[in-house]
């Protein structure tokens, strides 16, 4: 499954009315929603309002993400974190920060093709990265969780990309003593597993 041909890829979102980032202390304008991520003919990750057809189509997936949730709950966007542009993220993950940090997605290891599709969330023109960090610098590097926050209509979406990489196939979940989230990642890649087996089939 290449990108340029990606089927529909609906990812649950935190949509906050006219705010910058959400938050995890019950905003009232926060709700959980819907969006369909596609790309265009240049390969920009364009974001939308699922169709009904979308809707009725990812039942099945919704549900297998709500069976993980009930048993690991999904990682919240942290609140108080300031946000930072990504530079650019190289073939073996290094993300580099604009503001001269690269940090490891904790937790998985995609391939090259992997990290290029991630990167088409990360480094968006408009996105706005929240990253905590989960160790020490080794090597100049820090692992960390990072989530992408980019307009939406007069709201803003807030996703957590690793767990696309994880859910489609283009990463894979690799237990580090850095990760919090080790178990869920496991569970999202059992729980798609017939997604992922389907991405590894046809990958370039």
């Amino acid at each position: 499954m290449r990108m340029s041909q990606l089927l529909v890829l609906s990812v649950v979102a935190v949509l906050t009315s006219g705010c910058n980032r959400a938050s995890n202390h019950g905003n009232e304008s926060q709700i959980s929603a819907s969006a369909t991520a596609t790309t265009d003919e240049s390969g920009r990750v364009v974001t939308r309002e699922p169709t009904s057809e979308e809707l009725s189509g990812v039942s099945d997936v919704r549900a297998r993400a709500a069976a993980v949730d009930r048993e690991f709950p999904p990682v919240e966007a942290p609140a108080g974190v300031v946000g930072v542009k990504g530079s650019s993220m190289s073939p073996t993950g290094e993300l580099l920060l604009t503001d001269g940090r690269t940090v490891l997605l904790d937790g998985v290891e995609c391939t090259a093709q992997g990290y290029e599709y991630l990167s088409r969330f990360i480094l968006g023109p408009d996105t706005t990265l929240l990253v905590v960090e989960n160790g020490p610098v080794v090597d100049g590097k820090v692992p960390a969780d990072v989530w992408a926050v980019e307009p939406f209509g007069s709201r803003t979406m807030t996703m957590f990309p690793v767990e696309a990489g994880i859910t489609s196939g283009w990463c894979d979940a690799a237990p580090s003593d850095t990760s919090p989230n080790n178990n869920r990642f496991a569970a999202l890649a059992t729980a798609f597993a017939e997604e992922r087996k389907a991405y590894k089939a046809s990958a370039p």
